[in-house]
This record gives C-alpha cells, structure tokens and sequence, in this order.
C-alpha cells in the first residue's frame, strides 16, 4: 500500500455511507409501515384509497377561466413570443391584467399561477411545449421542431 491514509481515510467515508444508507433503509421501512395504518384508516370511511386520492385532488373550476382558455392562452403566449422562452408567471400576469383581476391579490394570483403551470406540464407529454428548468422558474418554448404527428 502506497497510501495508507488516503485508504483508511476512504474507508472510513465508505462506512459513514453505508451507515446513512441503512438508516434511510429503517426509515423506509417505518414510513412504509405508517401508510399501512394510513390506509387502513381511510378504508374505515370510504372503499377505496385510490378514490379518495382522487376525490381529494379534484381540480376545482376558476371562476375566472373558461374551459380551454389556459391552453389557448399559453399557446398564443408561447407564439407571440416568437422563440423566446416566456414563465407561468408572465403568462398569469397577462392574463390577470387582460381580464381586469387585481394583481395584489396574492391568493388569486397564485392560483392562476398554479393553473398555468398545470396547463404547461400537461402539453409537455404531447411534445408540444418544450421545458427548461423546474417549479414555477421554469422557462417554456415551443420545440424547434413540430412535434411527429401520431
């Protein structure tokens, strides 16, 4: 061995990793075991989890926003920026000022925000918006080339 202290050194790292590693592993396990009783909890009121799961997420209606008019919104954006990336936020403010919404409101525009990026992330799949970053920082194009059609 040329280097024994860089070696024991390198060992001793490698046990501190593998100790952290089976703590995360205990955790798991308890967390696993909590859903467990979480699960069976809900069961007592309702028959079924994965109802539940999507009864409680329900995406209510804005009372501000038609039907489609998120996706018409962020398209014409993402056109008119011709190729410059625009955020949820741009979009939200846009249209908060259009339709004549106080911007001050920090629960609206938080809302119109969310629904925004919601709309953002589900043309994401169909190729038709193109994402750079993550949350609400994240910075939306439309590809450079049109998406293959199916």
């Amino acid at each position: 061995m040329e280097n024994p202290d860089i070696i024991a050194a390198l060992l001793v790292k490698r046990a501190e990793i593998g100790k952290a590693i089976a703590d995360l592993q205990c955790q798991e396990h308890k967390h696993k075991a909590e859903m467990v009783q979480l699960d069976a909890a809900i069961k007592l009121f309702t028959p079924s989890v994965t109802l539940a799961k999507r009864e409680a997420t329900k995406f209510a209606r804005s009372v501000h926003f038609v039907v489609g008019e998120l996706s018409r919104r962020c398209n014409q954006a993402l056109r008119e920026a011709s190729g410059q990336p625009v955020t949820a936020d741009m979009l939200t403010v846009q249209a908060m000022r259009e339709k004549g919404l106080d911007l001050g409101d920090g629960e609206l525009r938080a809302d119109a925000g969310r629904r925004f990026l919601w709309t953002l992330n589900r043309m994401l799949p169909r190729k038709v918006v193109v994402k750079d970053g993550c949350g609400a920082d994240a910075r939306w194009t439309f590809p450079s080339e049109p998406p293959p059609r199916t």
